[in-house]
């Protein structure tokens, strides 16, 4: 099941990628021309030829990054809508139940690998210190540790990438990032014919948004696993 960049928030980095790509194609066909049919001279060639240097740097700028694995990775697996375009955070300091999202995943089949993956904005832009977003599945977890996230590329808004079987979180806030902290295995929640409650807000002063929360994931050789989500 193929996915759309865009849904994942992702950077034009695919984009950019081909849009140099094609700029280094367009100044290797000047350069040929320039030399074989206009006898430009030489140091006009030289330009052209530090244009064409700058081009190719360009271009391996932007190839995809290999430091990402997980994240690319998701292209190429099924995947379920938790939450969409939600908006969530917490006036006076206290959690309010219209600002809570809470649904039911429904599993069917055996998943052999599986990531929770958020797209979260405060005021439309990234999250500060002084945010954190909350999810529990099965009413475990807690305010989701970011700077233990799997590598994602940065955007305008804060995203957020972990193994559904390595999840870092801290119980308390106000949220910082070297609190102590709890590791929680969710994948194991995954079983067959099993119902996962996922409860989430996002913990602000500020006007905030859940802008996505999915999960991807695989289903095990020969097996036809299905992820599906109903509001509680």
């Amino acid at each position: 099941m193929s996915i759309n960049y865009k849904d994942l928030g992702k950077n034009d980095h695919v984009q950019r990628f081909f849009v140099s790509f094609l700029m280094l194609i367009i100044s290797l066909t000047a350069i040929v021309i320039t030399y074989k049919y206009l006898k430009v001279p030489v140091q006009n060639n030289n330009e052209v030829i530090n244009q064409i240097k700058d081009a190719i740097v360009s271009v391996e700028q932007e190839k995809i990054p290999a430091q990402y694995p997980d994240y690319y990775g998701l292209e190429k697996m099924k995947k379920v809508v938790l939450i969409s375009n939600f908006d969530s955070w917490t006036p006076d300091a206290k959690k309010n139940p219209s600002l809570t999202k809470k649904v039911l995943v429904l599993e069917g089949g055996k998943l052999a690998q599986g990531y929770l993956y958020v797209k979260a904005s405060v005021e439309g832009g990234q999250m500060t210190r002084w945010e954190s977003i909350f999810v529990q599945m099965n009413y475990r977890g807690g305010h989701l540790l970011r700077n233990k996230s799997l590598p994602v590329p940065t955007g305008d808004v804060t995203e957020l990438l972990y193994a559904l079987d390595d999840v870092s979180y801290i119980v308390k806030v106000p949220y910082q990032e070297n609190s102590n902290y709890n590791k929680i295995d969710w994948f194991n929640l995954f079983k067959p014919n099993s119902k996962i409650v996922v409860d989430t807000f996002i913990s602000s002063l500020k006007q905030a948004r859940i802008e996505e929360m999915l999960i991807f994931y695989d289903c095990v050789a020969n097996d036809q696993c299905n992820l599906s989500v109903v509001e509680k």
